[in-house]
Protein backbone atom coordinates (compact mmCIF):
# COMPACT_ATOMS: atom_id res chain seq x y z
CA UNK A 1 0.00 0.00 0.00
CA UNK A 2 2.93 2.47 0.73
CA UNK A 3 3.81 2.29 -3.24
CA UNK A 4 0.30 4.08 -3.93
CA UNK A 5 0.49 6.12 -1.27
CA UNK A 6 1.24 10.39 -1.89
CA UNK A 7 5.09 10.12 -2.41
CA UNK A 8 5.80 6.18 -2.42
CA UNK A 9 7.36 5.50 -5.77
CA UNK A 10 4.61 3.11 -7.16
CA UNK A 11 3.01 3.38 -10.59
CA UNK A 12 0.64 5.59 -9.40
CA UNK A 13 2.90 8.21 -7.96
CA UNK A 14 4.71 8.55 -11.02
CA UNK A 15 7.44 7.43 -9.58
CA UNK A 16 11.00 6.21 -11.77
CA UNK A 17 10.67 2.49 -12.64
CA UNK A 18 13.61 0.23 -12.15
CA UNK A 19 14.82 -0.91 -15.74
CA UNK A 20 16.10 -4.14 -13.84
CA UNK A 21 19.20 -5.83 -14.35
CA UNK A 22 21.72 -5.92 -17.37
CA UNK A 23 21.21 -9.24 -19.39
CA UNK A 24 24.83 -10.38 -20.89
CA UNK A 25 24.21 -9.18 -24.57
CA UNK A 26 23.44 -5.50 -22.82
CA UNK A 27 26.30 -5.77 -21.21
CA UNK A 28 28.81 -7.09 -23.69
CA UNK A 29 27.24 -3.90 -26.33
CA UNK A 30 27.62 -1.40 -23.62
CA UNK A 31 31.80 -2.91 -23.44
CA UNK A 32 31.84 -2.77 -27.06
CA UNK A 33 30.56 0.59 -27.39
CA UNK A 34 32.88 1.92 -25.01
CA UNK A 35 36.14 0.01 -26.51
CA UNK A 36 35.14 1.92 -29.99
CA UNK A 37 34.25 5.62 -28.12
CA UNK A 38 37.18 5.56 -25.54
CA UNK A 39 38.93 8.56 -26.32
CA UNK A 40 35.44 10.55 -26.57
CA UNK A 41 34.37 8.94 -23.08
CA UNK A 42 37.69 9.16 -20.59
CA UNK A 43 40.41 11.01 -22.77
CA UNK A 44 40.91 14.76 -21.00
CA UNK A 45 41.76 16.45 -24.50
CA UNK A 46 40.80 20.06 -24.41
CA UNK A 47 41.57 20.62 -21.01
CA UNK A 48 38.47 22.75 -20.95
CA UNK A 49 36.30 21.03 -17.87
CA UNK A 50 32.42 21.89 -19.30
CA UNK A 51 33.29 21.27 -22.76
CA UNK A 52 34.62 17.71 -22.26
CA UNK A 53 32.24 16.71 -19.63
CA UNK A 54 29.32 17.90 -21.95
CA UNK A 55 31.40 16.02 -24.41
CA UNK A 56 31.15 12.98 -22.20
CA UNK A 57 27.57 13.19 -21.77
CA UNK A 58 26.85 13.38 -25.19
CA UNK A 59 28.76 9.79 -25.84
CA UNK A 60 27.09 8.38 -22.79
CA UNK A 61 23.89 9.36 -23.97
CA UNK A 62 24.71 7.83 -27.48
CA UNK A 63 25.14 4.74 -25.62
CA UNK A 64 21.61 4.33 -23.70
CA UNK A 65 20.21 4.92 -27.24
CA UNK A 66 22.41 2.22 -28.78
CA UNK A 67 21.08 -0.29 -25.90
CA UNK A 68 17.64 1.29 -26.54
CA UNK A 69 17.68 0.82 -30.07
CA UNK A 70 18.92 -2.77 -29.91
CA UNK A 71 16.06 -3.73 -28.09
CA UNK A 72 16.87 -2.99 -24.59
CA UNK A 73 14.91 -1.56 -21.69
CA UNK A 74 15.05 2.26 -21.43
CA UNK A 75 18.00 3.39 -19.02
CA UNK A 76 19.71 5.92 -18.35
CA UNK A 77 23.27 7.24 -19.41
CA UNK A 78 24.16 7.96 -15.94
CA UNK A 79 22.95 4.47 -15.05
CA UNK A 80 25.60 3.38 -17.57
CA UNK A 81 28.08 5.15 -16.44
CA UNK A 82 27.23 3.82 -13.22
CA UNK A 83 27.36 0.27 -14.28
CA UNK A 84 30.47 0.73 -16.30
CA UNK A 85 32.57 2.01 -12.62
CA UNK A 86 30.87 -1.20 -11.25
CA UNK A 87 32.45 -3.70 -13.96
CA UNK A 88 35.38 -2.42 -13.53
CA UNK A 89 35.82 -2.64 -9.81
CA UNK A 90 34.35 -6.16 -10.13
CA UNK A 91 37.05 -6.74 -12.94
CA UNK A 92 39.88 -5.69 -10.81
CA UNK A 93 38.81 -8.42 -7.94
CA UNK A 94 38.40 -10.87 -10.74
CA UNK A 95 41.79 -10.27 -11.51
CA UNK A 96 42.94 -10.68 -8.07
CA UNK A 97 41.28 -13.65 -7.74
CA UNK A 98 42.37 -14.89 -11.21
CA UNK A 99 45.92 -14.24 -10.26
CA UNK A 100 46.16 -15.57 -7.00
CA UNK A 101 47.27 -18.86 -5.68
CA UNK A 102 44.39 -20.66 -4.63
CA UNK A 103 45.19 -24.37 -6.09
CA UNK A 104 42.24 -24.69 -7.63
CA UNK A 105 40.85 -23.94 -11.37
CA UNK A 106 39.45 -20.24 -11.59
CA UNK A 107 36.08 -20.00 -13.20
CA UNK A 108 36.32 -17.36 -16.75
CA UNK A 109 34.11 -15.20 -16.87
CA UNK A 110 33.33 -13.64 -20.29
CA UNK A 111 32.34 -10.15 -19.27
CA UNK A 112 35.17 -9.45 -17.31
CA UNK A 113 37.88 -11.06 -20.26
CA UNK A 114 35.85 -8.33 -22.23
CA UNK A 115 36.40 -5.76 -19.88
CA UNK A 116 40.11 -6.46 -19.20
CA UNK A 117 40.40 -6.38 -23.20
CA UNK A 118 39.08 -2.38 -23.10
CA UNK A 119 40.65 -0.95 -19.70
CA UNK A 120 43.95 0.12 -20.02
CA UNK A 121 46.68 -1.74 -19.60
CA UNK A 122 49.65 -1.54 -16.97
CA UNK A 123 52.64 -3.49 -18.08
CA UNK A 124 55.44 -3.90 -15.69
CA UNK A 125 58.72 -2.81 -17.57
CA UNK A 126 61.18 -3.93 -14.65
CA UNK A 127 62.45 -3.37 -11.53
CA UNK A 128 65.33 -0.41 -10.97
CA UNK A 129 68.51 -1.94 -9.28
CA UNK A 130 68.96 -0.69 -5.77
CA UNK A 131 72.12 1.58 -5.84
CA UNK A 132 74.44 2.16 -2.98
CA UNK A 133 76.15 5.05 -4.51
CA UNK A 134 71.94 6.85 -5.44
CA UNK A 135 71.85 6.22 -1.20
CA UNK A 136 68.68 4.27 -1.47
CA UNK A 137 67.75 2.58 1.43
CA UNK A 138 64.61 1.55 0.61
CA UNK A 139 63.02 -1.00 -1.46
CA UNK A 140 63.29 -0.73 -5.01
CA UNK A 141 60.78 1.04 -7.53
CA UNK A 142 58.50 -1.00 -9.73
CA UNK A 143 58.53 1.24 -13.32
CA UNK A 144 55.15 0.87 -14.85
CA UNK A 145 54.24 2.34 -18.45
CA UNK A 146 50.23 2.70 -18.89
CA UNK A 147 49.30 1.66 -22.80
CA UNK A 148 45.69 2.80 -23.73
CA UNK A 149 43.69 1.24 -25.96
CA UNK A 150 43.22 3.01 -29.62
Amino acid sequence: MASTEKGGKGPKSGGKSRAGNFEDWETLMMINFIRDNWKKLFSRAGHSGTRVEVRKKKYWRRAAEALRAAGGPKREWSDLKKKWARLKHQTQNYLRMRGGTGGGPCNVNHIYEQVITVLAKEVVVGILPQSSEAGGGGGSPIVTVTVFPK
